[in-house]
């Protein structure tokens, strides 16, 4: 059993990610294709990403933002404490 690739989560996981953080992930993909569709194919993973962090407009719960800052650390040399 591993533990959750998400910085500071305890909780296990046979995968990436637990539970609650593969849900987040899920939404976060999906919604990607979504906001491409209504924005333009200009959109970016990274900037996506960036919104959905930053943007107080966007409501954005906390397991989501620690998945969208995990993808964006993956992507970027943006860091996040």
């Amino acid at each position: 059993m591993n533990k959750c690739e998400i910085k500071n989560c305890e909780r296990d996981t046979e995968d990436k990610f637990c539970t609650h953080h593969q849900m987040s992930w899920e939404a976060i993909n999906s919604g990607f294709e979504e906001w491409q569709n209504a924005l333009g194919t200009d959109l970016t993973w990274e900037n996506y990403l960036i919104q959905l962090i930053e943007d107080d407009a966007v409501k954005t719960g906390d397991l989501a933002i620690d998945v969208a800052i995990f993808e964006l650390e993956k992507v970027s040399d943006k860091k996040f404490d």
